[in-house]
């Protein structure tokens, strides 16, 4: 199927509509991967679907095969796992970011990790199979595909490096500058779990924090 046969078809089919300012957002995100072509945007952006998910829901659980690429467009979302009976908080996901168990989106085998709203979500999404057949048509769609796949990458080895080179304070000190949102929406326990530290620590950093900066 060429690329305007396929455009019309994919236009026939019963979405969920989509606002311009998820459309932009999207688009913005996809711009950090190389230039696209005004046709082959339109042939992503005809596949998008919006779907809302409310606090506490999960969007994949382990186990399941996560089949949708899905771009963040509003709320937080956290990664963790469960070891032991234990949750383990991995990572946060923040609005203009690509959330999901992406490693089970590209092997297609059973997420090894709960992705859960923090707040009331909406993320714009697409099929696997429906991305696939962009790859194939699109002039550069495998090379958006590398660079999302990179970036996830590069995320975990910072988070990995992070946790093996910077102290408590220094990991605390870092988030906070980098999101400063984060203490106001998202429990204590779970950051204090994706710091690698106690909740007693945890209170210990902002009140040294605190005392450094007041």
């Amino acid at each position: 199927m060429d690329r305007k046969s396929y455009l019309g078809a994919s236009r026939m089919q019963k979405r969920k509509s989509i606002s311009d300012l998820e459309l932009v957002a999207v688009r913005e995100a996809m711009a950090a991967a190389g230039p696209l072509e005004e046709d082959e945007w339109l042939m992503f952006r005809s596949l998008l679907k919006e779907v809302s998910f409310q606090k506490k829901e999960h969007l994949i659980r382990e186990g399941q095969v996560d089949n949708y690429l899905s771009f963040l467009f509003n709320g937080i979302c956290r990664d963790y796992v469960i070891k032991d009976g234990k949750e383990f908080t991995l990572g946060f996901h923040f609005p203009g970011e690509f959330v999901g168990s992406y490693a089970s989106f590209v092997t297609g085998t059973a997420s090894r990790i709960y992705v859960q709203a923090l707040t009331p979500v909406i993320i714009v999404r697409m099929r696997d199979s429906e991305l696939n057949e962009l790859y194939r048509i699109s002039h550069n769609g495998e090379h958006i595909g590398r660079f999302f796949a990179e970036q996830l990458y590069v995320l975990k080895e910072n988070r990995e490096i992070e946790l093996l080179t910077l102290s408590a304070f220094e990991r605390y000190e870092k988030l906070m500058e980098e999101q400063p949102g984060l203490f106001l929406q998202i429990p204590q326990k779970l950051l204090a779990e994706y710091l690698g530290m106690t909740p007693e620590n945890f209170s210990r950093m902002k009140r040294r924090s605190a005392e450094q900066t007041g």
